[in-house]
């Protein structure tokens, strides 16, 4: 089985390698003058390159540099110019494990760095859960535990180990997320979520698709049509506060989702997520239904509703449809427009 990966391979090069471009090695790897004196205490060369290729690598992207690693050459180029060395010097420092040791721990000592240890493992816990909380990308959840990491002065570990931990915490952020939807729901509330995945036989399809498929032409019969579904989407009880509990983006990330599935594509779902897809979605039907009743009512009649100072979808239950008000079904000749 593959291993799984938070960050595609562009990502992981934007977040942890080298820079290559001149401006960015400018910005970067110019050495200063007490970088120079600590770099020009060493006798050889091929010490000298490579303590200072080390140093750039700490500063920027903030990793040490690994058994036989290769920097790119551009970067070794870039730093050996500004030495006066050459640049073919760096292929005898990378196969000198124990000097490349040696100067690590000196340099973590220059520029006040330390290891990444289990507490920084606890630390990018919490601050990769924070992040995760409001996205399910990788790279927001990367970058949000890299910004702590460089702040607190940590050598920052190989990019896996970091990958690791923010699946871990992206996993977490769902879970906790399903549980806030779902928290608090009776059994008879957990029953007619199910029921709009089953095929209705009057309707020969689910609840949840017979929701989501009306017309959008101005009739009065596809009024009606979506004053039906709307007083169905009303009945099913998921008041917008449920949604509140989570974060916007997360929320909002889990309408999309469940906007393009089919109902056999929710009902496979685990049951946790399952529910927490349908929760979002009851809501955002409702909110979707009304808008497209008031829109469908406005080019019927064929001027729009004026605004008042409530919203559009809390104003929209006093038209003549007064179906949305809960008062019962509406004579057809009142869906019909005013007589002239």
């Amino acid at each position: 089985m593959p291993r799984r990966s938070l960050l595609s391979n562009e990502q992981r090069s934007r977040l942890f390698a080298a820079p290559v471009d001149q401006a960015e090695m400018a910005k970067h790897y110019v050495l200063s003058t007490d970088d120079l004196v600590l770099i020009r205490a060493k006798r050889r060369s091929v010490n000298r390159l490579g303590l200072a290729v080390q140093l750039c690598l700490l500063r920027h992207p903030g990793l040490g540099m690994g058994p036989a690693e290769q920097p790119p050459k551009a970067m070794i180029a870039f730093v050996a110019r500004q030495l006066g060395v050459r640049q073919v010097d760096f292929a005898d420092y990378a196969q000198r494990d124990q000097t490349r040791r040696e100067h690590a721990v000196e340099l973590q000592r220059y520029l006040g760095l330390r290891s990444f240890g289990l507490m920084d493992w606890r630390a990018c816990l919490r601050v990769g859960a924070d992040a995760a909380w409001a996205t399910d990308r990788g790279e927001p959840i990367i970058q949000a535990m890299l910004a702590h990491l460089r702040t607190s002065g940590v050598v920052l570990p190989p990019a896996t180990v970091l990958e690791r931990i923010g699946l871990a915490v992206r996993a977490r952020a769902r879970k906790k997320t399903s549980e806030a939807l779902a928290a608090g729901l009776s059994d008879a509330e957990h029953d007619t979520l199910a029921r709009l995945l089953a095929v209705d036989p009057e309707l020969r399809r689910s609840r949840f698709a017979w929701l989501r498929d009306y017309s959008e032409s101005p009739a009065s019969s596809n009024i009606v049509a979506l004053l039906d579904r709307l007083e169905y989407a009303r009945g099913l009880g998921i008041g917008p506060a449920r949604t509140g509990r989570i974060h916007a983006a997360r929320l909002a990330r889990l309408i999309n989702e469940g906007t393009i599935m089919t109902a056999p594509h929710i009902a496979d779902l685990e049951p946790a997520r399952r529910t927490a897809i349908l929760v979002v979605q009851a809501v955002s039907l409702e909110t979707r239904l009304t808008d497209a009743t008031l829109a469908m009512f406005e080019k019927y009649m064929g001027h729009p509703v004026q605004p008042g100072t409530e919203p559009r979808r809390a104003a929209f239950p006093g038209n003549p449809a007064r179906r949305c008000q809960g008062t019962g079904p509406v004579p057809p000749n009142h869906c019909g427009p005013p007589a002239r």
